[in-house]
């Protein structure tokens, strides 16, 4: 969710040095419904201070600029996970059991929050969204009934490298796209355009996480992978997608075909190696009948793509989105097409991983 203009009681910034039954607080001063919940059980207790111990060890680690983020970013977590757990509604009798694994995963995400790559310190960034649902209350994940979630975490460069900025900038703006942003919600009879920022109508009726993962720094491109899953409310089944973001640090822009291949005569070369992919194994009875040639458009549109290319040490990744070739049943597997096969329609100067 995102923060209203209201105070948002913070249990583990609230004494934090004090420790009545092991809680990040002093639970003999406990008068807010949240601080009540978490004194009235040992181990959620025992969980909010290790989540505030974890919190606490992050903070020497980085910059006052990083500081200033994860400090945002763990209050919009508290208050988020207040609401879902209606922890101001004292009837509610499973606020402790919702609350409980929450607090857990989230000690377990701030012990890794930070970490440091060839001498650069990253900071994880998180957001956790939530919009109610309209029709009924009772829809939603088990955990989170009356609600549909959004979980994102994508990693930051805590630096004033011009350069890795722009990186930072660039991923937090490739994740809000996944999350919709800039897309049109058509919904209770009404539509609305998603701003680019992260907003809680993100979260409307699924629950999804979505993970950004930096994934390899060689020859001046950064790797990230961003997979998203999750179930649409009233949804057959769950869905899944991923993606690769190439970023060129100098050039502070992502990855283009031409970055990697001279000319136009690449496609050709490309497509057919996948499509000779795809005629192997149990792949080639599952594609759709249009699929039916290295010309065919679907799988155009997918080797066109590069957010479906990751350059490895063996060779350039092709992945196969889900329903693009074939139904999401089929799993089919990335094309592994080696830098010896591609040798000839390189762009020179062009350096492999």
């Amino acid at each position: 969710m995102r923060v209203r203009p209201t105070v948002v009681l913070i249990p583990m910034f609230v004494a934090m040095c004090a420790g009545a039954r092991a809680a990040s607080f002093d639970c003999a001063k406990a008068t807010r419904p949240i601080e009540r919940v978490i004194c009235s059980d040992r181990a959620l207790s025992a969980a909010d201070s290790a989540m505030a111990a974890a919190y606490r060890a992050d903070l020497p680690r980085l910059t006052s600029a990083g500081i200033g983020l994860l400090r945002a970013d763990q209050v919009q977590w508290l208050a988020w996970a207040q609401e879902i757990c209606k922890v101001d509604q004292p009837e509610h009798p499973d606020a402790v059991k919702c609350l409980s694994p929450l607090y857990a995963d989230r000690a377990k995400q701030l012990r890794g929050a930070v970490a440091v790559r060839d001498g650069l310190t990253f900071l994880r960034r998180t957001q956790f969204l939530a919009e109610a649902e309209q029709q009924d209350e009772r829809i939603g994940a088990p955990e989170y009934p009356g609600f549909g979630t959004l979980k994102v975490s994508w990693p930051r460069a805590d630096t004033d490298d011009p350069a890795w900025i722009a990186w930072s900038a660039a991923v937090e703006a490739h994740m809000l796209r996944q999350a919709g942003a800039g897309r049109v919600q058509d919904g209770d009879a009404s539509k609305r355009k998603l701003p680019f920022a992260w907003v809680d109508a993100m979260a409307a009726a699924a629950d999804v996480s979505l993970e950004g993962d930096l994934k390899s720094v060689e020859h001046g491109r950064v790797t990230t992978l961003i997979a998203s899953d999750g179930m649409a409310h009233g949804g057959a089944h769950p869905f899944a997608n991923a993606e690769t973001m190439t970023w060129l640090l100098d050039e502070k822009r992502t990855l283009r075909a031409s970055d990697v291949f001279a000319g136009d005569g690449w496609r050709d070369v490309v497509s057919k190696l996948c499509w000779d992919h795809l005629q192997s194994g149990e792949t080639k009875s599952n594609l759709y009948d249009e699929v039916k040639g290295p010309d065919s458009e679907a799988l155009q549109k997918v080797v066109a793509d590069t957010t479906n290319w990751t350059l490895e040490q063996d060779g350039l990744h092709i992945s196969f989105p889900d329903y693009t070739v074939a139904p999401r049943l089929a799993a089919v597997e990335d094309a592994v097409l080696s830098w010896s096969d591609l040798k000839g329609v390189l762009a020179p100067g062009f350096v492999t991983p």
